[in-house]
């Protein structure tokens, strides 16, 4: 097993970053749909600050 790891360390370096690049690109795509998600609920809602015009 020591030997597979010292023999592939590059490929599994790569591969556990772009692991770790595909983890925060979804997490990043979830939170932003659920931004979007919000904000529409929030115009639906028309709960708007005094101080602002609705858009």
């Amino acid at each position: 097993m020591a030997n597979f790891l010292i023999e592939n360390f590059i490929w599994l370096a790569l591969g556990l970053v772009g692991l770790l690049i595909g983890l925060k690109l979804v997490a990043g795509a979830v939170l932003h749909r659920l931004m979007e998600q919000s904000a529409a609920a929030e115009a639906a809602r028309g709960d708007h600050p005094p101080d602002q015009e609705p858009r």
